[in-house]
């Protein structure tokens, strides 16, 4: 499989980015900076370019068979970063004939506010107040991409840690209370790129843990 990783730089995207090619997979990355992406490999192209841009996110999601974006803001303040780049990357999937986007999300966002209240007050205070701005954006987000027709998987994971993998993430019933608050990013990259390659969760937001 050919993927386009929107992210790789970050920790998510590298996780992501390190297992897709140890999994074989060719991979295409979009970074501001090329030189931040540590990672190296002959199956690895990297581009030049802004995820908020169309013309550069149609250059990244070109010939590929899906598209994995874990992106986000620097910081809690207001923000329209996720979808400006949801905008510019379903735009350019469109163009290109791609259909398949799988998205990281965060445990919360939206409708699945519900499903934390259930699982924790605390938790849920936390997502109304310090994360209410950046929780606005990628609620915004992820109308953007439900409306775009695309074969979109929306992941939502509790609070994210930087620990090493420690077990296969599952989805959560929206009815269900999420059985633990964290998961570590790696798991959490594992988890999006096993969607990328099926379609059981396509057009669907599934809470992970």
């Amino acid at each position: 499989m050919k993927i386009a990783i929107l992210g790789a730089t970050g920790k998510t995207g590298g996780h992501a980015t390190k297992h897709a090619l140890a999994q074989g997979h060719t991979v295409r990355a979009l970074a501001r900076d090329p030189s931040k992406l540590s990672e190296k490999d002959p199956l690895l192209e990297v581009i030049q370019g802004d995820a908020t841009n169309v013309a550069d996110c149609a250059r990244l999601v070109e010939g590929c068979d899906a598209v994995f974006a874990a992106v986000g803001p620097q910081g809690m303040g207001t923000t329209t970063v996720r979808q400006d780049i949801a905008r510019a990357v379903t735009a350019a999937m469109k163009q290109a004939g791609v259909k398949k986007l799988v998205w990281l999300s965060a445990f919360g966002v939206g409708e699945n506010l519900a499903q934390a209240r259930r699982t924790s007050w605390f938790a849920t205070l936390f997502m109304k107040t310090l994360l209410k701005k950046t929780y606005v954006d990628a609620a915004a987000a992820e109308a953007v991409l439900r409306a775009s027709g695309l074969d979109v998987v929306l992941a939502r994971p509790p609070r994210l840690t930087d620990g090493p993998s420690s077990r296969a993430l599952v989805a959560i019933p929206e009815s269900d209370k999420v059985p633990r608050l964290t998961c570590t990013r790696e798991d959490v990259a594992k988890w999006m790129l096993d969607a990328a390659a099926t379609t059981s969760f396509d057009r669907q937001a599934v809470t992970i843990c």
